[in-house]
């Protein structure tokens, strides 16, 4: 019990930011991992609810908030590594900034006043400066993604090669025409294979 209680106040005292850090380890993992990460995060819950049911008050209010997130946020990481998709890391990072708001508002309960209105309106605004930090690093996934899903427009040299001789060939074929006929067909042959890849 005495061992309980110090593991308690450990958890307790953590502080937020400190317990919900980032995951920064993209590694993916299996589904045994996945499985026993879940399984992991359901009995550390338990003994950390244990050890706040020793405090009092607010204190085991905070206690239990943290120990839910903790949870929570624990499974989602698990779930991230285990998909490896921008969705699964954005959900991750949501769920961090949830747990993160919920603890801090509740650690608001302690004050009175304004002083408890100042304090739950940081804690807002610090949730919504996570919430859009999580969805800029979406977005930037799914840019890298997509920037690595699209195939070159020049896939070779071989490639390269043949459509410069194309474009010459219309080139010459440009030739015996007179004045705006011949500019006009030269800038079709730019604008279907585009020049300025060729050397023109």
């Amino acid at each position: 019990m005495i061992a309980l209680f110090a593991a308690g106040l450990s958890f307790a005292g953590a502080g937020v930011a400190q317990v919900y850090a980032p995951k920064t380890d993209s590694t993916p993992t299996s589904r045994d991992n996945y499985t026993a990460a879940k399984w992991d995060a359901g009995a550390q819950y338990k003994i950390d609810q244990d050890a706040c049911s020793l405090l009092d008050g607010n204190a085991e209010d905070v206690c239990g908030m943290r120990a839910k997130g903790k949870q929570g946020v624990a499974k989602a990481d698990a779930k991230s590594a285990y998909e490896g998709t921008p969705s699964a890391r954005e959900n991750a990072s949501l769920e961090n900034a949830q747990a993160n708001h919920n603890v801090a508002v509740e650690e608001c309960a302690d004050l009175a006043g304004a002083g408890r209105n100042v304090c739950v309106q940081r804690a807002r605004d610090e949730f919504a400066k996570s919430r859009s930090r999580a969805t800029d690093e979406r977005a930037a996934d799914d840019a890298r993604r997509d920037a690595a899903a699209t195939p070159p427009v020049v896939r070779n040299q071989g490639y390269a090669d043949m459509r410069a001789a194309e474009y010459w060939v219309l080139i010459e074929q440009c030739d015996p025409h007179p004045g705006q006929a011949r500019n006009a067909c030269i800038s079709n042959a730019d604008v279907r294979y585009g020049s300025n890849v060729y050397g023109k």
